[in-house]
């Protein structure tokens, strides 16, 4: 899973060329592989290649990734189920659209639940996950103390902070929970505004959980993981509100 931000927007809708729509590894997909395309749909949704309120044509979707329909059916079926894509039974699929209360709420819930995550890993984290966990730091601070702040990649080593500590936590089921709850909030993309200060916040909040679970401190991780989500959704909810006001 991965963690990203939701943006409304209010732009006209644009038509997208299917054909131009995915790249040429996405395209390449095996006939009836519904979880491979349903990633390759899901990527478009969360790069902003398919904005929401977008229809999403089967037919097009198919001839795009080369298959047929009914690989792009079950795909679209699977990200319904995720909250990425709404279905109406006689219009078809559209990518969904939040608003204000969807993305707090999500951003509450995901807080609950890293914040149990956090928890759990305190007591079965190992030194060498601690070990991964100070170097995504490290690569933290090198990406926002570049001269020119690569966005995209320190958007991913947020990611990859967060993936480690759900990993550590050994559950499955609260994995696919989290995943759930931050899919959505990915259209958004906030934290392409966040300032040299966010950035800062955003790393000594990953070494002050680190150095909590280190020290096998499950109360600390936990309030410090629940504290850091619920940073996050108010620098959400203020780019929610400017970019719609």
């Amino acid at each position: 899973m991965r963690y990203w931000e939701f943006r409304a927007t209010t732009r006209p809708l644009i038509p997208v060329n299917p054909m131009n729509l995915f790249t040429e590894s996405e395209r390449q997909v095996p006939e009836k592989t519904s979880v491979a395309i349903a990633r390759a749909i899901r990527a478009a949704i969360l790069d902003g290649r398919l904005p929401p309120g977008e229809f999403l044509r089967e037919s097009q979707l198919a001839a795009s990734l080369g298959t047929s329909r009914t690989p792009i059916r079950e795909a679209l079926i699977m990200l319904e189920r995720e909250g990425l894509v709404q279905g109406s039974p006689n219009r078809g699929s559209t990518v969904r659209r939040y608003d204000r209360g969807d993305l707090e709420d999500l951003y509450n819930i995901r807080a609950a639940l890293e914040g149990h995550s956090a928890r759990e890993a305190a007591s079965r984290i190992d030194d060498q996950t601690l070990e991964e966990l100070e170097e995504s730091c490290d690569r933290f601070k090198a990406i926002r103390s570049a001269r020119r702040v690569d966005v995209a990649a320190l958007a991913d080593e947020n990611m990859t902070f967060h993936d480690i500590i759900l990993r550590a936590a050994g559950s499955e089921r609260l994995a696919r929970m989290v995943g759930e709850v931050t899919a959505l909030p990915s259209i958004h993309k906030s934290y392409a505004a966040y300032t040299a200060e966010h950035r800062g916040i955003v790393e000594k909040a990953h070494r002050e959980i680190t150095s909590a679970l280190r020290a096998a401190d499950a109360n600390a991780a936990a309030d410090l993981m629940h504290a850091h989500v619920l940073w996050a959704r108010d620098r959400a909810l203020e780019y929610f509100d400017g970019s719609t006001g």
